[in-house]
């Protein structure tokens, strides 16, 4: 899927945090997004995957604008073509490995037995042996791995990450990003990631760099 942000602004309590952002992603690229605290790379992440909406501007998916689109119409992109992955993971801690990847598609009233598909994801990503595990008995880098595959449990095309390596030790951090980078070199999947990290960065084929709302 090409995604293209055209003349995007976005204000909070009439604050502007996004000024006039224009921005390509061709499908398949691999593209970071830097910049100090407070430039507006999680909004700007934020408002390519439809979960907050845009104050003015578009953004394109296939040519299509998905930022006019009503709330069911974006919901149904968001679990057919979006995978996102959070620094602080958005796990429950209540429900098992298993429970928290179906957790999204059973709200989105998807209740399909998907046992094997769920099995082959976490062997991919080295941790099968813990699909029974509440979340809070893994460490952090096994509930990124969660995180990743619930991401590409609807089989994905664009994964958004929102510093994915900020709350994990550096030998964890490396690790998720050389899944990310497979996932991007192997499957053709395209990664969209937020970093202040420059080693983060420099997995990726392109680096976007923000500063103050503004791309530079």
């Amino acid at each position: 899927m090409d995604i293209r942000v055209e003349n995007l602004f976005k204000e909070y309590d009439s604050r502007e945090v996004l000024s006039d952002i224009n921005l390509e992603i061709k499908r398949g690229e691999f593209v970071a997004v830097m910049g100090p605290s407070g430039s507006g790379k999680s909004t700007l992440l934020y408002n390519i995957g439809l979960l907050e909406p845009v104050t003015r501007g578009r953004i394109l998916f296939d040519g299509q604008n998905a930022a006019r689109l009503g709330d069911k119409e974006q919901s149904k992109i968001r679990l057919s073509k979006i995978g996102f992955i959070f620094q602080f993971y958005n796990l429950m801690p209540e429900l098992n490995v298993k429970e928290n990847i179906l957790l999204p598609y059973w709200i989105g009233g998807k209740f399909e037995n998907n046992k094997e598909k769920i099995d082959a994801l976490l062997t991919e990503l080295g941790i099968v042996e813990k699909k029974n595990e509440k979340i809070n008995k893994l460490s952090g880098g096994e509930r990124q791995r969660v995180a990743i595959a619930r991401a590409l449990f609807n089989e994905s095309e664009v994964i958004l990450a929102d510093e994915p390596t900020g709350n994990l030790d550096s030998k964890s951090a490396f690790e998720i990003m050389e899944i990310l980078k497979k996932l991007n070199t192997d499957k053709g999947k395209t990664i969209v990631l937020v970093t202040h990290d420059a080693r983060m960065a420099a997995y990726a084929g392109r680096i976007v760099n923000l500063a103050d709302g503004k791309i530079v």
